[in-house]
């Protein structure tokens, strides 16, 4: 065993065991950037990155070659002419984690991170994409879009949440629909397909409800016939395209009673001019 505490200077030695010291120093051929590189018979030089060619790295079985483009500052999986810094080509990227292991900081399951300048209080950006399994059901499972927390600010869940099962939740990992809403929507326009429209009532042969009939169901429900209830709305929500064709209905139904009333009112206002 060699234990030096100050710098050593030699032009060769060899140490069979344990080199143990404050510095080390190999300046034939050092340059800034430059790394070690070794050959079969552990013999150390340095190298200019620059020079290592596409063939430097040989592909491994079925493994792909890594490689560095000259100026050291972009990266290729796949392709020795990285456009990006990172630029995979023919593969995946996977983000996962091993069971039983540490989750990332502010991840539920390992998070790939965007921001805008890495700060000592925002170190891991501002927002992260997760794939998120709670090991209840494959259909619970799903992308997450969470927002990084500081020490100013809590952070949050489930902004935008992509589920298994092809339902979406903004503010939910619970959607029950294709597009679940925790919260309020502002829209300029909002359109809903049906599958018919309530025109038949303004056709001769709809039978119309009378006015005692309709008096007696309104006294017994409180609400008018084929209008849902307050209690069926509270617990199953309400249809916005069904609901409006049954409200015009409701319209088209109440046009017809207006009409009636006015030939009754005509017939008896002619009645009476004869008098």
């Amino acid at each position: 065993m060699l234990d030096v505490n100050g710098a050593v200077h030699s032009k060769s030695f060899v140490i069979d065991n344990l080199l143990a010291t404050g510095s080390f120093q190999m300046k034939n051929g050092a340059a800034e950037k430059y790394v070690l590189v070794s050959d079969s018979s552990g013999n150390g030089t340095w190298k200019n990155p620059s020079g290592f060619v596409s063939n430097f790295w040989k592909p491994t079985l079925d493994r792909i070659s890594i490689y560095l483009n000259k100026d050291y500052g972009k990266v290729g999986i796949g392709t020795d002419k990285p456009l990006q810094k990172l630029h995979v080509v023919n593969g995946n990227i996977l983000v996962s984690r091993q069971e039983g292991q540490t989750k990332g900081f502010g991840s539920l399951n390992g998070s790939v991170l965007f921001g805008e300048v890495a700060t000592d209080s925002l170190p891991n950006g501002e927002w992260g994409i997760e794939y998120y399994n709670p090991a209840t059901a494959f259909d619970s499972a799903g992308l997450n879009f969470w927002k990084v927390g500081s020490p100013t600010y809590q952070g949050s869940n489930y902004n935008l949440f992509l589920r298994n099962d092809g339902n979406v939740g903004i503010g939910t990992k619970n959607p029950q629909s294709k597009l679940a809403v925790n919260g309020k929507v502002t829209a300029k326009e909002f359109e809903a397909t049906l599958d018919g429209f309530p025109d038949y009532v303004l056709k001769k042969d709809y039978s119309l409800r009378s006015l005692p009939e309709l008096e007696a169901y309104i006294e017994k429900n409180f609400h008018l016939p084929e209008i849902p209830s307050e209690n069926e709305v509270k617990q199953n929500g309400l249809n916005l395209g069904n609901m409006d064709a049954a409200l015009l209905k409701k319209v088209e139904e109440l046009t017809l009673y207006v009409i009636s009333l006015n030939k009754k009112i005509e017939k008896l206002e002619a009645e009476l001019s004869k008098k």
